[in-house]
């Protein structure tokens, strides 16, 4: 079965340029060395300055560049996402009823809270509980992988933990 797949990988043509979307920059070249001429001189004649302002920019700089970077975005976008046609059955989610909640945490937090059970009320045998470690989600990913145990009979809790 590997050397079938890989046969088929093979046979499938290696992505042009104009099939990958390349995003155009943010900020313009000549922006880029301007700035970098004004540090750069300033670097030159008072280091201590250039100090104080990369301090101040490394805290600001992420802040100004943040586009659909918070998690009722992320939502919305995901949510017009699964409205495309063409999307994969994985994503689509056929066989599986999704049902997503979020709730506030005492430190002001939107957590996910995600539950996936057979559709049609299909007898549940047994529920798993995914409880995230230090640096995972609960992503689309997950759940994804998790559907193959949901179309086994197997209900799926996904709680998002902070971090």
């Amino acid at each position: 079965k590997d050397k079938e797949s890989m046969t088929m990988m093979k046979d499938q043509p290696a992505p042009t340029t104009a099939s990958i979307h390349i995003p155009p920059p943010r900020v313009e070249r000549i922006k880029v060395y301007i700035i970098g001429g004004i540090f750069f001189g300033l670097a030159l004649s008072c280091p201590q300055l250039l100090l104080v302002l990369t301090a101040i920019l490394s805290v600001t700089i992420p802040y100004a560049f943040r586009v659909n970077d918070d998690g009722e975005s992320r939502r919305r976008l995901w949510a017009e996402f699964l409205k495309k046609d063409g999307l994969p059955e994985e994503l689509v989610r056929p066989d599986v009823d999704l049902e997503e909640s979020y709730w506030t945490n005492d430190r002001g937090m939107a957590l996910l809270t995600s539950t996936m059970v057979p559709k049609n009320n299909a007898p549940v045998r047994a529920v798993v509980c995914f409880c995230h470690g230090y640096s995972d989600n609960s992503s689309f990913l997950k759940r994804m992988h998790y559907q193959r145990l949901v179309k086994k009979g197997l209900a799926v809790v996904m709680i998002e933990y902070e971090g």
